[in-house]
């Protein structure tokens, strides 16, 4: 009986503590999927070609069709990249970019109805190009007044730009 107690009491004083607990020195402090510097995005969308355009919108002429673009020149869907670019100098602060490209052609395209531009009228059957070239820029900031490690609220300054 000695034996076996004196083998208890040596194994009781060897056992360390189990340690548990997780060993990390603590959270970062940011909120979750926001510790990076440079995020850098591609997208690809695929929108309906709906433009539609009146020449008297674009001049002071009375006279003008609707045209659409889809329609008129057959104009077909088409697929467009888009780059977002976000950095991250500080834990409250952001610059955002965008960039989308966008653009459509219809090079030997034939009229299907007569249309009236800008007062001048073009007859059903006649062979005509039309394109369509459009860059959207987008510039952001945003400060974060309250940031916390579950999420954050601030606010979003944007600019809008289209050649």
């Amino acid at each position: 009986m000695r034996v076996p107690l004196s083998l208890f009491c040596l194994t009781m004083l060897a056992a360390a503590p189990a340690q548990a607990q997780y060993p990390g020195g603590g959270t970062s402090g940011r909120a979750t999927g926001e510790t990076y510097r440079v995020e850098i995005g591609g997208y690809i969308w695929n929108p309906a070609p709906e433009i539609i355009v009146r020449s008297e919108a674009l001049t002071q002429a009375r006279l003008g069709s609707t045209i659409d673009f889809e329609q008129d020149f057959g104009i077909e869907k088409k697929r467009f990249n888009q780059i977002k670019v976000v950095l991250r100098p500080a834990t409250k602060h952001k610059f955002r970019f965008e960039y989308t490209p966008i653009t459509y052609e219809a090079p030997n395209a034939t009229l299907r109805r007569t249309i009236v531009f800008n007062g001048q009228e073009f007859n059903l059957a006649l062979p005509v190009s039309a394109s369509l070239e459009w860059k959207a820029y987008r510039f952001g900031y945003e400060w974060d007044m309250i940031y916390r490690d579950r999420g954050f609220f601030g606010i979003l300054l944007e600019a809008k730009y289209t050649d």
